[in-house]
């Protein structure tokens, strides 16, 4: 037990500290000076526990005190940085800069930060205010060097990276820094010198491994970047970036399944929730949305990741045909958080996907209502202003995204591809050569490379290099393949177009782009056989796919197999997705065999057996309005579409046309055509019927949209040349009315159609 004594020492004790404490504070009240010496030791000792939390607030307290305390300001910019909070450190290492002009340090690390912030111009001053002060300055040399290949004096800035080397020529750093800028001047050569003189210096230099890997996939010598790459790992098997750049490797080289260890090495050693996305992703990729799903509910469990992870488990559920599930995904995450961009983004991409383009519109422009600096909102409103025919619209915001996220390659991507699409094709060619510059690793950017060359007949010896070069770069890739077939199908030598074609379904026999052109090709060239066989081999792993069906029934027909092709369509009538030419496909063939009414009969029995059939009630609807028994044949399809609104897409089409077509009942018309458009997203023939409604509707602008995009997916039909060509004329374009009625005349359309063309053109003027 404590004695009197004792306890009345402590107490003093006590009491002495305490008044201590306050005289200081009273001190540091009356001198600022000392308040800030004060907050900025504190912050100091919490920066070297790297508590940098407790420093920031103890750096700010010292700033508080004197707002032109250099050092505090660089420190605080130090402890935002050491956090990835860089968002934060940015204005602090200028501000630092600015108050300490003659620190060199002070004055690199700001240029760095203006580096990242892509302000060449302002890094450049900071590194000519280091080197002129010290003309041999390492930091100050690189980090110009480095301003003037952001500003693309690329020579300047090979030779200051050079002057760097002869500072330091120890440093593989330096070497690294000069192999960069010289790839980015096209000097392959003295690039491969200058990243291999950095892993001779230092073979255990990770930075330098990776730098040299990254140089051969950059030159599409992917064979020779996985050395480096693995080097880089053996010598730092629990570094983020050489595993990371390994598994990116092994799944831009079409090896994916050797890249899992790698990426989930990445997200052990982050210990990370944001590491074990890009872990789901990956899963994605190979369509392993089971594992990606475990991955993502978990880490969903995160606050943090909790947008993140939902928005990825609602795409899995839409990918996988969940639509619903993915609804209600959407719909909870937008619940907690009604603005959240990422979400609304999400929701506009996926009404895109199922051509709901107005959905898809007003969408994306609530997620940049609710966030103008989401490039992914700004992306999507681009997307859906494409699909909508605004194309002024979508460039505009294609610009806003790349002002946001400079460098977007999917952006940059979609960017060329309007361009080809109206026909400019320069514009087309340069903004792909500047994707394949900024991303030289992507086949994407070398395939739009090679799609927009090939628009320009002086360019087609150009396309076939680039084309080439992409298939040796990527010796497994298919699309590589059939970049080459198109070369040669461009300069009309179907003998080894038809070679490049095989040889890319023999690398990814599923590859939808050479399976159907090598169909196209044997029809076109008489080989049904050939063609019947290739379809029929398909189809024997997927039975009901509507678009081989389509396809085998089309053969058949051409063939003059008839029964054959009427037993595919009538297969087809069956099933959910189908495309909606099978209705017609099968009613000319009934009308070409002079069976109408034998059909009727059929399908009329076929009724009396299962009255509630959408496929028998709209088959008969056909049949009637073949035979222009007009009110029972819209009974019918009227009868379909009450029955299943979503099944009975066809009828809703074709029950709209007639109701436009004779001015009746425009507003139900309106509302069977935006259904049939719904629920057949990739059909033409509900466009353009969408198309006629807005016509007889008076809505001009939104009919001529619907026409372009029915034209976009069925380029060969002459009937939505016609109507907007039509279009075109009620609006005064002589020039573009006389385009499109040319185009229809061309493309054969019907004799009546053909007289109403020509009835047209001789009104214009000009």
């Amino acid at each position: 037990m404590m004695s009197n004594s004792s306890a009345a020492f402590c107490r003093l004790q006590r009491f002495s500290c305490a008044a201590a404490f306050c005289a200081l504070l009273a001190a540091c009240a009356r001198d600022p000076q000392a308040a800030k010496r004060a907050y900025f030791a504190d912050a100091e000792k919490y920066f070297g526990q790297k508590h940098y939390a407790e420093a920031i607030v103890q750096y700010r307290n010292a700033l508080q005190q004197d707002p032109k305390f250099p050092e505090a300001r660089f420190k605080l910019a130090e402890a935002y940085a050491a956090t990835s909070d860089y968002k934060s450190a940015y204005p602090e290492y200028i501000r630092a800069a600015d108050l300490s002009p003659d620190d060199i340090r002070v004055q690199a690390r700001a240029g760095n930060m203006l580096l990242l912030g892509r302000r060449f111009e302002e890094a450049k001053t900071r590194a000519r205010r280091i080197l002129l002060k010290d003309p041999s300055n390492l930091e100050g040399l690189i980090l110009l060097g480095n301003a003037l290949a952001g500003l693309r004096d690329l020579d300047s800035a090979a030779l200051i990276a050079q002057r760097a080397v002869a500072v330091d020529p120890r440093r593989p750093g330096t070497y690294t820094n000069l192999g960069t800028i010289q790839l980015a001047r096209g000097d392959q050569k003295e690039a491969e010198a200058a990243f291999t003189k950095a892993t001779m210096l230092d073979p255990n230099s990770v930075s330098a491994q990776l730098a040299l890997g990254s140089f051969y996939q950059a030159i599409g010598q992917l064979d020779r970047s996985e050395a480096p790459l693995r080097r880089a790992v053996t010598i730092e098997p629990l570094n983020v970036r050489a595993n990371r750049a390994l598994a990116s490797y092994y799944v831009q080289a079409a090896r994916a399944s050797e890249a899992e260890p790698y990426f989930h090495r990445v997200a052990e050693v982050v210990k990370d929730p944001s590491a074990w996305l890009e872990m789901a992703d990956f899963y994605m990729a190979m369509g392993r949305n089971e594992d990606a799903a475990r991955i993502l509910n978990a880490v969903s469990a995160e606050p943090k990741q909790y947008s993140a992870a939902r928005i990825r488990l609602a795409v899995i559920a839409h990918l996988t045909g969940h639509g619903s599930e993915a609804d209600a995904v959407l719909a909870e995450l937008l619940k907690r958080n009604p603005n959240d961009a990422e979400g609304l983004a999400l929701r506009a991409r996926l009404f895109l996907a199922d051509r709901k383009n107005e959905e898809a519109l007003s969408a994306a422009k609530t997620a940049v209502q609710a966030d103008h600096r989401s490039a992914a909102a700004h992306l999507i409103l681009a997307k859906a202003s494409v699909a909508r025919g605004d194309l002024e619209q979508a460039l505009r915001e294609f610009n806003e995204v790349l002002k946001l996220n400079p460098g977007s390659i999917e952006t940059m991507l979609e960017l060329s591809k309007l361009h080809l699409a109206r026909g400019e094709h320069d514009t087309a060619v340069e903004v792909a050569t500047e994707t394949v510059r900024t991303h030289p690793e992507s086949l994407d950017a070398r395939l739009a490379l090679v799609s927009s060359l090939l628009a320009r007949p002086d360019d087609y010896e150009k396309a076939r290099a680039e084309a080439e070069a992409a298939a040796k770069a990527y010796p497994r890739s298919a699309a590589a393949r059939s970049a080459i077939g198109n070369y040669f199908l461009t300069v009309n030598d179907p003998a080894a177009a038809r070679r490049a074609f095989e040889r890319a379904l023999e690398l990814d026999p599923a590859f939808p782009e050479a399976f159907s052109t090598l169909v196209a090709m044997d029809v076109k060239a008489g080989r049904l056989a050939d063609a019947r066989t290739r379809v029929q081999s398909r189809l024997a792993g997927r039975p009901d796919d509507p678009k081989l069906l389509m396809l085998s029934a089309k053969i058949a027909l051409t063939a003059g197999q008839l029964p054959e092709a009427e037993g595919t369509l009538r297969k087809l009538i069956e099933l959910k997705g189908f495309p909606l030419d099978a209705y017609t496909m099968l009613g000319r063939l009934y009308i070409s065999q002079g069976r109408l009414v034998e059909a009727t009969a059929e399908f009329a029995d076929l009724l009396q057996r299962d009255p509630e059939s959408v496929a028998a009630h709209t088959m008969m609807a056909l049949l009637l309005h073949a035979q222009r028994q007009l009110q029972p044949a819209i009974e019918h399809y009227r009868k379909a579409v009450e029955l299943n609104p979503k099944a009975a897409a066809a009828a809703a089409n074709n029950l709209a046309w007639l109701y436009a077509d004779s001015n009746q009942k425009l507003d139900d018309a309106l509302q069977l055509a935006q259904t049939a458009c719904s629920n057949l997203p990739g059909e033409a023939q509900p466009l353009d019927t969408l198309g006629w409604v807005y016509v007889k509707r008076g809505m001009n602008a939104l009919a001529m949209t619907k026409f372009e995009q029915a034209i976009e997916l069925d380029p060969k039909n002459p009937t939505y040349y016609y109507h907007l060509g039509f279009m075109y004329a009620q609006a005064g374009d002589d020039a573009a009315a006389r385009k499109a009625l040319e185009q229809s005349l061309t493309l054969k359309p019907s004799k009546q159609l053909a007289t109403n063309a020509r009835r047209i053109l001789e009104r214009l003027v000009y």
